[in-house]
């Protein structure tokens, strides 16, 4: 959705309430009249919507070296969902066999569900952290990045590095967030198309 600005510029909207578990599968756990029934232990049974349930605000948005994801992942996630939502109705109808398309696109949402809890998003940044980190301990990556940088016309003193990593909570991600990578260090990562 494009948002004009009082000044005439065109704005992209953000999405800011993003969920953790999909609307499309939250709908699937509702009554006749759309509400989706929330139970709690000792605690009585209160009425909703998937609109409202299993979100986060910001959830899969941060700022890393002064750019921000801007729904990059949120995007990511809706083109999944999108593709699944057809074919998960295909799964639930049960009438027919998947054809190997359709079976690659309902792994893919599996996968992405996966990816998206808390737990798994923490484990995965912290341990990339620490690889990075540790491999920022040899001096022949610290030279390997140097050289890499100067067709770029940098020239990163090796200590200028090491400060950084060791001042900078680093998060390396070869997906849709792969731009964020400080020092153009997708070569270390070995990224599929790097």
């Amino acid at each position: 959705m494009a948002i004009i600005t009082p000044t005439g510029t065109n704005k992209q909207k953000l999405t800011r309430r993003q969920h953790i578990v999909p609307r499309l599968l939250l709908a699937n756990f509702t009554d006749p009249a759309s509400t989706l029934w929330l139970f709690s232990k000792d605690k009585p049974a209160r009425p909703s919507t998937p609109d409202n349930e299993c979100l986060e605000r910001d959830f899969y948005e941060y700022e890393l070296n002064g750019r921000k994801t801007s729904n990059k992942y949120e995007n990511w996630l809706g083109r999944i969902e999108s593709d699944a939502s057809a074919v998960l109705r295909l799964l639930a109808d049960r009438q027919q066999q998947l054809a190997q398309r359709d079976a690659v696109i309902s792994a893919t949402f599996v996968a992405a569900l996966f990816i998206r809890t808390r737990k798994v998003r923490q484990q995965i940044s912290e341990n990339m952290v620490r690889d990075f980190k540790k491999k920022m301990q040899d001096p022949n990556v610290i030279r390997d990045m140097q050289y890499e940088l100067l067709p770029q016309g940098q020239l990163v003193p090796a200590e200028d590095i090491r400060k950084d990593v060791d001042t900078r909570i680093v998060m390396i991600h070869c997906g849709p967030l792969s731009g964020l990578i400080p020092y153009d260090l997708k070569y270390l990562l070995k990224c599929p198309g790097s």
